[in-house]
């Protein structure tokens, strides 16, 4: 029984270093999330004491859960236009073969030669594609279906109306010190433009009497 006891405890470190492997071998995975091992009892006895605080020996252990970590991590600017990330909960819904799905928070995608936005092992990437004419906002309801662009194909340039900024401006700047800060518009022909807002620190208010 005691070799057994032992046999089980070493079958548990080593299925934990087999998890501790493969998060280090996966750690430079895109969207690659690492896994926790929790342990639990194979086997416990009562060996005495009350039925309020009883006293039992465990006869070995086993590997109660492995359980992936979905903590948000670092996103990365990759430059290229196709790749796309999720901040907080969710996953990019995947669309395979005779109607079935998966799911992944991986989002180097690309386009294939049909224009259809697929992963590197060529699942198309689902979504809500569809246009209300009256609102121009995407319909969200339905089934999502497969994300196509066809080569060629653009839809009709919208020219901006709105736009913002987030600045963060020195208190103990100089008078008349100015600090600038750019956003990227659009005109009614889709070219891009970029727009400068400058701030100026004012004069203080003469003090009033």
């Amino acid at each position: 029984m005691s070799f057994s006891t032992s046999l089980s405890g070493l079958n548990a470190n080593q299925q934990a270093l087999n998890v501790i492997g493969n998060n280090l071998a996966n750690i430079n995975t895109i969207a690659f999330k690492a896994s926790t091992v929790e342990f639990a009892d194979l086997v416990s006895q009562s060996v005495g004491g009350s039925s309020e605080n009883p006293m039992q020996i465990g006869l070995g252990v086993t590997t109660g859960s492995i359980s992936p970590n979905f903590t948000q991590g670092g996103i990365e600017n990759t430059g290229v236009p196709t790749n796309v990330a999720i901040q907080g909960s969710g996953f990019f819904v995947l669309g395979g073969g005779q109607g079935t799905r998966s799911y992944t928070r991986a989002g180097d995608f690309s386009f294939d030669a049909n224009g259809k936005l697929v992963t590197p092992d060529g699942l198309a990437v689902q979504g809500y594609t569809a246009v209300d004419p009256t609102t121009g906002q995407i319909v969200t309801t339905g089934q999502p279906t497969d994300i196509v662009v066809p080569p060629g194909v653009l839809r009709a340039p919208t020219a901006t109306t709105q736009m913002s900024t987030v600045s963060n401006l020195d208190a103990s700047a100089a008078v008349n010190d100015t600090f600038a800060s750019s956003v990227q518009i659009y005109d009614a022909l889709g070219q891009a433009h970029v727009a400068t807002i400058s701030y100026t620190t004012p004069s203080p208010c003469p003090a009033r009497t």
